[in-house]
């Protein structure tokens, strides 16, 4: 919330830089001094854009090894799939040691994280254009991440996808002000 708070502050310092003439000595000095307006405005606040990517940076790990464990229960390779894998799974996907034969699945783990994307909050950054950049950066994501899943075992897309449909509830739920009245929630975040 605190990114939020300093948003207008933060946009109007961020807009006199860019309007400076930094092929002057005097621009470059007014440039120099509004960026540490700006920084000080975000200490001032509590306030710091890197605090973001903890929650991300938290949840990594635990991705990378699900993922290594996944691709390693299912691999054909060396002993072959893990227990259960070749005929654990459920409708069109009765073996999850090989890729989705219909795509179904990589195509629903692309949308969710499209829609993860799309859902975001814009005001937790520092300008529009980071926003849109950031936007832009996870769109692009779902689309390169579709061939990768399309020859990757169903089990590890179907987790992905799976994961990425509670991100998508979770975050939709936090956006919605009923339910964060609901919750007892401050809704002017």
């Amino acid at each position: 919330a605190a990114p939020g708070r300093v948003k207008p502050q933060a946009d109007a310092l961020m807009a006199k830089i860019q309007a400076c003439d930094t092929a002057t000595y005097e621009g470059r000095e007014r440039h120099a001094k509004l960026r540490q307006s700006v920084l000080k405005l975000y200490r001032d606040n509590n306030c710091n854009p890197m605090y973001s990517l903890g929650p991300i940076f938290a949840q990594l790990p635990i991705f990378v090894f699900m993922f290594a464990a996944l691709q390693a229960m299912s691999s054909t390779k060396g002993a072959g799939p893990w227990h259960g894998f070749q005929g654990g799974g459920i409708l069109w996907f009765a073996d999850l040691s090989v890729p989705d034969p219909y795509y179904a699945l990589p195509a629903a783990a692309s949308a969710t994280l499209l829609l993860t994307t799309l859902l975001q909050d814009p005001t937790m950054v520092q300008s529009q254009d980071q926003a849109r950049t950031m936007q832009r950066v996870g769109m692009g994501m779902s689309v390169v991440f579709l061939p990768i899943m399309a020859n990757t075992s169903t089990a590890t897309v179907l987790y992905f996808a799976a994961t990425n449909l509670a991100s998508v509830t979770q975050t939709a739920l936090l956006r919605s002000k009923a339910f964060r009245r609901w919750m007892r929630l401050p809704t002017e975040a």
